[in-house]
């Protein structure tokens, strides 16, 4: 079987699938939130992945779940950014994901995010 190679440091490329993203938030100060996915490849610019609003007027959150996964290349980066019209809100983002060696993805199902 071969193997994937990376160029820059010849060692076995691994993949990231992101199946799941998530954000919540919590407070009592009316708080208006967009959270801001974001990825970048090594050497571009950041592109926005996903966009969610909340209001943190109590417990609020957002869960995307992606039937296909996302895939995220080695030497990619993610981001979560927040913007809100208030100071001191609580927020909490992440995502759930698989990382997986080249050599045994099926990327034939996935979504490639270039």
């Amino acid at each position: 079987m071969s193997k994937t190679k990376n160029n820059i440091d010849n060692k076995i490329v691994s993949s990231m699938y992101i199946t799941r993203g998530w954000s919540s938030s919590a407070g009592k100060n009316n708080a208006n939130l967009i959270i801001y996915i974001r990825v970048r490849s090594f050497g571009h610019v950041w592109r926005r992945l996903h966009t969610t609003a909340l209001k943190a007027t109590a417990t609020s959150n957002d869960t995307r779940p992606y039937e296909i996964p996302l895939k995220l290349k080695s030497q990619q980066d993610i981001e979560y950014l927040v913007e809100s019209d208030i100071n001191d809100s609580s927020v909490a983002a992440g995502f759930h994901a698989i990382l997986i060696r080249e050599d045994y993805a099926n990327s034939g199902s996935l979504i490639d995010i270039n």
